[in-house]
């Protein structure tokens, strides 16, 4: 599966791209909006309908969440040191997709039970964190449903994830760094994808 992070800023045109990006087919969106407030984050989400709503999970005010009917919560390191795992597995026995980030194979283990799906990475070096290198690729053990690779993935590096056992990737700078040609990009890469899967 392919899932795509919100741009970190917000963009005049941003919710057309994601509502075309979800017509195209895209499953899951990330809104993740860092240091954004929860009147802002209210206003944004107003933007859309109930059913792409349903196909989006929010990086922060889970309250927001479940109280707009979205399909998930995303959970920073920090944000999870806010709930007990008891209020997490309430949410997801609820019908919630809860997600984390982990930063190694032992922090992937300890929290594998406890949420729907698990970012990992960077796979490779990040296309919106110019800098940010790979340090994760030789890490984990990418065989788990569970796992969601992220981290400077574009269509040239859509073979190399899949030889490293790779099920779930997420995008966010092969998307948005062109944000013109948002769709596009991710439709270029859905296809790589699929095709790769079909083999």
């Amino acid at each position: 599966m392919i899932w795509i992070f919100s741009a970190p800023e917000f963009m005049d045109t941003e919710h057309l791209q994601i509502q075309a990006l979800l017509n195209a087919g895209l499953q899951k969106f990330v809104v993740r909006k860092p240091g954004k407030s929860r009147d802002e984050y209210l206003a944004f989400l107003s933007l859309f309908s109930p059913g792409d709503r349903k196909k989006m999970i929010l990086a922060d005010f889970p309250e927001i969440a479940t109280g707009m009917g979205l399909g998930g919560i995303h959970f920073s390191t920090q944000l999870r040191t806010h709930y007990t795992l008891q209020q997490i597995l309430s949410w997801r026995q609820g019908g919630m997709t809860c997600t984390t980030s982990t930063h190694g194979m032992k922090e992937f283990e300890s929290l594998e039970e406890d949420f729907d799906y698990l970012f990992a990475g960077p796979l490779f070096e990040s296309i919106s964190k110019p800098g940010y290198q790979p340090k994760t690729r030789h890490q984990f053990e990418y065989s788990s449903n569970k796992l969601i690779a992220l981290g400077g993935i574009q269509a040239s590096v859509v073979e190399v994830a899949r030889e490293l056992g790779i099920k779930n990737i997420a995008l966010l700078g092969a998307v948005w760094s062109n944000p013109g040609k948002a769709v596009e990009n991710y439709l270029e890469i859905a296809k790589l994808w699929r095709q790769g899967n079909m083999l």
